[in-house]
């Protein structure tokens, strides 16, 4: 019992373990390819921009230079902290394509349920659709004819000629041929 919930968690596991040792790689490529001492004076300068509005609050034009200089001094900040991004965003948009696929995509799993549709133009064709399953395969309720399955619940012209009629199935067993 033990064993088949670790097997089962090993994809959750291999994503944690990856998700951890590419964080504190981030961190190391952060440290490097930022300006540590602008980012540190940027906040030197935030920090007192806000206590400026804390010391002279019965002062509204002071408060009012102090509340812009914080806006600039955020958006410098943040210019600072945006290259180091840039820099990680390309290698790390590509490990979410390759994480995804390998572990996007599971197979089915027995008493697992799902839908299959099928849409057609011709509503007599629909009437005359039949599903055929496999033996580790089935149908756990009869078809549901939809006759406005596309139309995204808007009504109009384009939705009187798109019908659908699904099935909703049910995995027996993983056997494979």
């Amino acid at each position: 019992m033990i064993a088949s919930s670790t097997a089962s968690n090993i994809p959750l596991l291999l994503v944690l373990a990856i998700s951890i040792v590419i964080g504190l790689l981030m961190v190391i490529v952060f440290r490097y390819t930022s300006d540590q001492k602008a980012i540190g004076r940027a906040k030197d300068k935030l920090k007192a921009h806000l206590l400026a509005v804390r010391l002279f609050q019965d002062q509204l034009p002071v408060v009012m230079r102090a509340y812009g200089r914080i806006l600039h001094g955020t958006g410098s900040y943040l210019r600072l902290a945006c290259t180091p991004f840039l820099i990680a965003i390309l290698p790390i948009t590509c490990l979410i394509v390759q994480l995804d696929r390998y572990f996007g995509w599971v197979p089915l799993q027995p008493a697992q349920a799902f839908l299959v549709e099928a849409r057609v133009e011709d509503p007599a064709a629909l009437s005359e659709a039949s599903l055929q399953l496999p033996p580790e395969l089935s149908s756990s309720a009869p078809a549901v004819h939809d006759p406005n399955s596309d139309c995204g619940g808007t009504s109009g012209n384009a939705c009187l000629h798109r019908v659908s009629r699904r099935w909703r199935i049910i995995v027996l067993s993983n056997r494979s041929r």
